[in-house]
This record gives structure tokens, sequence and C-alpha cells, in this order.
């Protein structure tokens, strides 16, 4: 009876050992972790103790499982990552924006409460503060940039109706012909000029938008003459629409990955000219 026991011990010690194994996470296995983002950068992001790599194929979530961005997320951010072991690191499959500033809203308030989105007649109305917290608009002037001076200006939008899962962002910059900086003397400069819009959020950029030259520029009813550049995007749920211009919003891969920027109040707006040339700068508010 001994021996017998003995050898059946055996037998379960073999059978529970890969088991347990399994269950602690052994190398290669899939990694969970959720709670606060207390660090990120473009190739690392930190959750609840753990450290995952971020590359091109990590994907980008928020709580509806609708596809974002890496600069929808921020320290601070309660996220979920998921990852395996590769050669000793820890590579993230997907970072889940569980909540934060960029993500879906768990719930909508009441449709017949809320006005339509850019309808400004039905704000306030009833004094309902669901309508005030569902409904967030943010911008920037943009003005000439330290050490310059310039005819040119500008103005961003950012429009935001979690309760209708639905986005705006928009850029203007407009400026007199002739222009002095940059220089630019009639429509067929202008045709010429690339003017494009750095996003950054604590130094660092994580947009870059291309302007469109609006074909109606040269439309003005009096003598005066005038070059407007443009970028207009629309996203519902995760669908984007892009009317003007693009905005690139992956900068760690070439090309341009068209999105919506998920702009934030703080964020400082840089403008450019074709050269590079920074001429208006601004900040959200």
């Amino acid at each position: 009876m001994k021996i017998k026991d003995v050898f059946c011990s055996l037998i379960v010690a073999l059978l529970i050992a890969p088991l347990t194994s399994f269950a602690s996470g052994g190398s290669g296995g899939d990694i969970k972790a959720e709670g606060k983002l207390t660090a990120l950068s473009s190739t690392s992001a930190t959750v609840a103790g753990k450290t995952f790599v971020l590359n091109s194929s990590t994907k980008y979530e928020d709580a509806a499982s609708n596809h974002i961005s890496r600069s929808d997320f921020s320290v601070g951010d309660r996220v979920e990552a998921r990852g395996n072991q590769v050669g000793g690191l820890l590579v993230a499959n997907k970072l889940e924006l569980k909540s934060g500033a960029g993500a879906s809203p768990s719930s909508s308030p009441n449709p017949s409460s809320t006005p339509k989105f850019g309808d400004d007649k039905g704000k306030d109305k009833g004094n309902n503060s669901s309508n005030n917290s569902s409904k967030e608009k943010i911008r920037a002037k943009l003005r000439d940039s330290e050490g310059v001076v310039t005819n040119a200006h500008g103005k961003l939008e950012y429009r935001n109706r979690s309760d209708k899962n639905r986005k705006e962002f928009k850029i203007n910059v407009e400026m007199p012909l002739p222009n002095n900086v940059p220089a630019i003397v009639d429509l067929v400069d202008a045709a010429d000029e690339n003017i494009t819009v750095d996003l950054l959020r604590s130094g660092n950029p994580y947009a870059t938008c291309y302007l469109d030259l609006n074909d109606n520029s040269d439309d003005s009813q009096d003598d005066s003459l005038e070059a407007e550049f443009k970028v207009n995007l629309e996203q519902k749920k995760s669908k984007l629409k892009v009317k003007r211009g693009a905005c690139d919003t992956d900068l760690l891969q070439a090309g341009i990955d068209s999105g919506m920027p998920a702009v934030r109040i703080g964020d400082v707006i840089v403008v450019r000219d074709s050269l590079g040339n920074e001429f208006l700068r601004g900040t959200v508010k």
C-alpha cells in the first residue's frame, strides 16, 4: 500500500505542475494588467507596476472597443493592458482605455433633453447639468509666435459630444495677400505653400495636421484678397469623415495615419510654413 500511495502522489504532482506554471503567467502566456497608467512614452506604457513595450502591432481601443490612437491616453487614466513575454520583454498586444478624457461614455443622457450637436439655441435649457457634462467645446487662438510679426492669424476648435459619441475638429489659418510671413504674394503662391500644424502635450508632439487651401479663398466681395487654409474632421463612433485636410495621429509610423486628434486643455498648437518655420502659436483653453 505504501508503494502504491507514493506512485499515485507522483502522478498527481506531474499533472498539477504544468497547470501551476500556466496559472502563474509563465513565459509566452497572455499577461494582463489593469489599473492606473503611471508612465507613457512613444515606446512603452506602465500599468499597475508592469511596463509594456508599445510597437506597430499594438492596438488601442476605448471601453466600447472603438479604435483610438496612443495620443488618446494620458498618465493617470485607468487602462487595461494585454501582452506577451517576448525575449524577456513584455510586449503589448492591446491597450484599452477604461476611463479618462478619451474614453467612451458607459451611458448616455436622455436624447430628448440634449440639444443637437452644434445647436447653441438649446444650450442651458432646463438647467440640465448632464447636458453640460456631455458636451465639451475647447479652442485655441493662433497668434504671432515669439519673435515673429505676421499678418496671418488662426484658430483651432474641438468639440466632443460624448452622449452622441461624436467629435469635430477644425483648424483655420487666414492671411491677407500679399502676406509677409510666410511670404505669399497671391493665390498662386498660396497653392504652393504647405501649412502644417503640430499639436504638443507636455512639450511632445502627438499629432501633425496638414492644411488645405480653401477653394473659396478668393470669393471676397471687396478688393481685399485672402488665403485661407483649413482642416475639418468629423468622427461618429469609430468612423472618421475627412472634409478637408488631414491629421496624422500616429507619428511613429511612416506616412500619414489619418485620425481624430484627442485635443485637451493645455495643449500647445504650433503653425509652420513649407520650410518648417514657426509663425503662429496658441494654447488650448
